[in-house]
């Protein structure tokens, strides 16, 4: 599973669970793996269907605004084209 963020404190952001990445290079995305995949495991190429469920949360109070699974359907998209934000191409190629 993983994690992603727009910007923010790195230092408030550390846990035991898994420390933030900065995919991006700038800050503007980062990215925590909270279990590890197989190690046989690659990362899909652009241009490949993606399926994931995700949960939308505030960062200011934690609530909900959007979850893929309260709808019982995972999202799908192309990854690496631009159908979805830049975090989520990043976020999933790597």
């Amino acid at each position: 599973f993983l994690e992603l963020s727009s910007p923010c404190d790195m230092a408030a952001m550390e846990t035991t669970d898994g420390e933030w990445i900065d995919i991006s290079g700038d800050g503007g995305v980062l990215k925590k793996i909270t279990q590890q995949p197989d190690e046989s495991a690659e990362s899909p190429p652009n241009g490949y269907n993606v399926r994931a469920h995700y949960t939308g949360t505030l960062e200011s109070d934690g609530s909900k605004f959007d979850s893929s699974r309260d709808r019982g359907k995972e999202f799908k998209f192309k990854i690496g084209v631009g159908q979805v934000i830049r975090a989520w191409d990043l976020g999933f190629a790597r």
